[in-house]
């Protein structure tokens, strides 16, 4: 009777690694929704990250409504509010990446929406780009560690948080409002 919790043991750990090849031969025909939901039923939470984060950095500048990115962008957040929520994430740069990469994406989102304010308080929160001078410092530390896929998006990142201060700025300039950032 003692042998019964070690034999239990030993096929969670064959299963586990059934589903992780399992995973693995999707990544590698690029399936990788696929390869997050089997890497999901195991929890590993850094193969789940990378695979969303270079998923969201390659279609978040994408328009909302192509079908590929919304699918995208539903997982994401459904892994994100599962995990991140729930307290179970450990900070690994997996995790920030995917992290900054679900924000950015929500960034992209509300600048298409006209919703300016709303997304530079998303940079802002990010601390990606000074939009202080008391800033600068924090900002180009941030940005010399940041992922590498979030960096490929960077141009599109400034244009957008740009184009964002400008329309802020016409509507200051047309309206005498101040509308808060950050």
């Amino acid at each position: 009777l003692s042998e019964i919790p070690h034999f239990i043991e030993d096929e969670k750990t064959a299963c586990q690694n059934i589903i992780a090849l399992a995973a693995q031969i999707h990544e590698s025909e690029g399936r990788d929704i696929e390869a997050v939901r089997l890497y999901s039923i195991i929890d590993d939470l850094s193969m789940i990250f990378r695979i969303m984060k270079t998923q969201l950095c390659r279609v978040m500048i994408l328009d909302p409504s192509s079908s590929e990115r919304e699918r995208i962008v539903v997982l994401a957040h459904e892994i994100y509010s599962h995990y991140f929520s729930s307290g179970i994430i450990s900070e690994n740069n997996f995790a920030i990446a995917f992290d900054q990469a679900v924000k950015l994406v929500t960034f992209f989102d509300y600048y298409r929406e006209e919703r300016y304010s709303e997304a530079m308080t998303i940079l802002h929160d990010l601390s990606l780009l000074p939009l202080e001078i008391s800033t600068v410092d924090s900002c180009v530390r941030n940005l010399s560690t940041i992922d590498e896929g979030l960096k490929a998006n960077l141009s599109e990142i400034v244009h957008a948080a740009m184009d964002s201060i400008f329309q802020l700025y016409e509507k200051i300039r047309i309206n005498q409002q101040y509308p808060s950032i950050g």
